[in-house]
């Protein structure tokens, strides 16, 4: 996802291809709605707006306000997901999708990844909860920092992170030379590199795509 004056633009990482999309400059939190559609809320969560993945189309759908209930403007731009409403079972609402730093464990528990924030790059170890070893960690003499990670939803050893170098300016986020990284930990093989201009990140439910 690329924000520009002029607009937004989405753009698949495999084949190239960029899409504006006609929605307006300010949105709230975004989210996997299903695996061919993402989508944003307006920043005053009353609107949702959908991007079909294979051809760029966009459609708008209004939002109940019980259903963002859980949403707070001062994090409109965390990533949100869509669950059932415990209060009403026929009905979804939104949430926040991870904290910060997301889960860190994999999806059946059997791994445990964590961030050394102590050491600049704030390398990335991962446990084996059965055996008590670390089977797998980042490279803390790289050069890059390893801001943020994310377990695969599907696959239990893959985990996504997004590792970068930080700007004199002291932000939040790495801002040069970003790169989105999945890795088999298991392995240790890289799955995916790609260079993309990225700070938080979410995976479809299918486990297939990163948004």
């Amino acid at each position: 996802m690329i924000q520009k004056s002029t607009g937004h633009f989405f753009s698949n990482a495999s084949t190239g291809e960029k899409f504006e999309l006609k929605m307006p400059i300010t949105f709230g939190g975004f989210f996997w709605y299903d695996n061919m559609h993402f989508g944003f809320l307006a920043d005053d969560f009353q609107v949702m707006h959908l991007l079909n993945i294979s051809n760029g189309q966009v459609t708008e759908k209004n939002v109940t306000i019980k259903s963002t209930r859980l949403l707070s403007m001062d994090n409109s731009f965390m990533p949100v997901a869509i669950r059932q409403d415990p209060l009403s079972p026929s009905s979804s609402m939104f949430d926040y999708a991870f904290s910060y730093w997301g889960s860190p464990y994999s999806i059946d528990t059997r791994y445990f990844a964590e961030s050394d924030r102590s050491i600049n790059e704030n390398p990335i170890t991962v446990t084996d909860l059965e055996t008590g070893k670390i089977i797998w960690q980042s490279n803390p003499s790289d050069g890059y920092s390893d801001v943020h990670f994310l377990w695969s939803p599907v696959k239990n050893s893959h985990l996504a992170m997004v590792t970068g170098s930080y700007s004199k300016t002291g932000f939040e986020f790495p801002v040069n030379n970003t790169i989105l990284i999945v890795v088999d930990v298991e392995t240790s093989r890289t799955i995916s590199s790609i260079k993309v201009d990225a700070g938080r990140i979410q995976w479809s439910p299918d486990g297939t795509k990163i948004l």
